[in-house]
């Protein structure tokens, strides 16, 4: 983050004057007396591998009054945005405090555990629930004793990968304080937490050690393993190890119990259960046709932003696509990893072909196209592709999906998926021809010449 000392900040020639921290970026109104344009309105973002300051969007002027217009309109406009993105989040904007985690859980393990950052170490816009929890994953401050202080922990929102220090993080949620939302992010990453009559919390996992499915507490640990509350055999029975196990754990572990299909591993097809699920899919009657399901790539790309879809009532569209372009964003980078036959060596035009057949071109261009827009300032992306990426009009609050391909292999990657989609598209003159113009008057056919029929004859 830019250092807010007292001393003189300058960006080149011209010094600071007003600087204002909003959403993740600096807004900033720089002044040269010396110049010939002394009013600068830029933006400062830290937000890459680096952490150092990157300044963009900077336009310069001779009018103080035409610059601090443009200053506070930037200003405006990241508050709307904020605004916007708590609407379209559904989050409360009060902050969450020690007051709301586990009494002494600051000096706990926070490997695997929901913790919340403390407010007053982040930008006050952001001192939101949304914001503020994290799913811790690893590092050295994960252990309260360890030296190291650093903890990587993932955004529960966002799904995004953040360093912060041991001391940044105020403790672990209490359950009952988890909102909505997270619960709902939760279950989706298998992590849903819940609470026993003694307001114990669960975190449930399942996993095969040889003979049916081993159930674990993963926030309780003995010996340095996860706490096994129950077993289930593979005849479907269950056993129950822990007495006091909350109803919804119960009704999970039964319903795996009863429905589960689940094989030993994912490259080993061997069925755990002995005994065929419960409920089983009746068989379609014999005859009748069922839909085909909607693939990605038949669904178009939602362009508009948060404030559009809200207004027109398109909130549905706008989260599918939202979901969609993240779910290509993570099938670039698994293309691309798969891709690799040997040291630094990637088949990218696979690559390539395999994620446009699954999201289509257009959805690859637009992924594509944002993570440039969003890492413009590096490099080590060809100034051709980043002029290609300019050619998007993308909504601002566009982050959730951003390739983590290192940029030299992506920006091949970018080369390979635009001649694909190129190669993809037909051309006019085969449009025109699968496409007759129905409407278009056929021309009639021309009489021969009276002297021509009779020298024929």
């Amino acid at each position: 983050m830019p250092d807010m000392s007292e001393e003189k900040r300058m960006i080149e020639s011209y010094e600071v004057k007003n600087a204002i921290l909003i959403g993740g970026k600096e807004i900033i109104l720089a002044e040269d007396m010396g110049s010939k344009e002394p009013y600068m309105v830029c933006n400062c973002q830290w937000d890459n591998p680096l952490g150092i300051d990157v300044y963009d969007k900077g336009v310069t002027g001779a009018d103080y009054l035409e610059a601090m217009t443009e200053f506070l309109s930037r200003v405006s406009s990241e508050v709307q945005r904020i605004q916007d993105q708590r609407a379209e989040r559904g989050v409360s904007n009060e902050p969450l405090t020690a007051a709301d985690c586990i009494p002494g859980s600051k000096d706990n393990h926070y490997e695997n555990q929901l913790v919340v950052i403390r407010p007053e170490v982040m930008v006050a816009s952001m001192r939101t629930a949304d914001e503020q929890l994290f799913l811790a994953t690893s590092g050295f401050g994960c252990n309260p004793g360890a030296r190291g202080q650093a903890v990587y922990c993932k955004n529960l929102f966002t799904g995004k990968t953040v360093r912060w220090e041991r001391h940044d993080i105020a403790g672990i949620i209490l359950p009952e304080r988890v909102p909505a939302w997270a619960h709902q992010r939760l279950a989706e990453k298998g992590k849903e937490v819940y609470l026993n009559s003694d307001r114990k919390p669960y975190c449930v996992h399942m996993g095969h050690l040889g003979e049916g499915l081993t159930v674990w507490n993963t926030l309780e640990e003995v010996n340095g393993d996860y706490m096994t509350i129950a077993r289930i055999g593979s005849d479907r029975s269950v056993q129950y190890l822990d007495d006091n196990l909350p109803p919804a754990v119960k009704v999970m572990i039964e319903k795996t119990a009863r429905t589960s299909e689940m094989t030993v591993s994912a490259t080993q097809d061997a069925p755990v259960f002995s005994t065929p699920p419960q409920g089983a899919p009746e068989q379609s009657t014999p005859g009748m046709v069922m839909p085909e399901p909607v693939k990605p790539a038949d669904i178009a790309v939602y362009k508009q932003p948060f404030a559009y879809a809200r207004e027109h009532d398109e909130l549905d569209q706008f989260h599918q696509g939202r979901e969609l372009n993240a779910a290509c964003a993570a099938a670039i980078d698994k293309a691309v990893n798969e891709s690799r036959y040997d040291t630094h060596c990637y088949n990218l035009k696979a690559a390539a072909k395999k994620v446009i057949a699954e999201f289509g071109a257009e959805r690859v261009d637009w992924v594509l196209a944002n993570t440039i827009q969003k890492w413009c300032y590096d490099g080590r992306y060809s100034d051709s592709n980043k002029k290609w990426a300019r050619g998007y009009d993308i909504p601002s609050e566009a982050s959730s999906f951003i390739c983590n391909t290192h940029p030299y292999v992506l920006d091949g990657f970018i080369d390979c998926a635009r001649e694909a989609a190129v190669a993809s598209r037909p051309s006019a003159l085969a449009a025109l021809k699968a496409k007759p113009d129905t409407n278009r008057q056929q021309p009639t056919p021309r009489k021969a010449p009276k002297k021509a029929k009779q020298e024929e004859l």
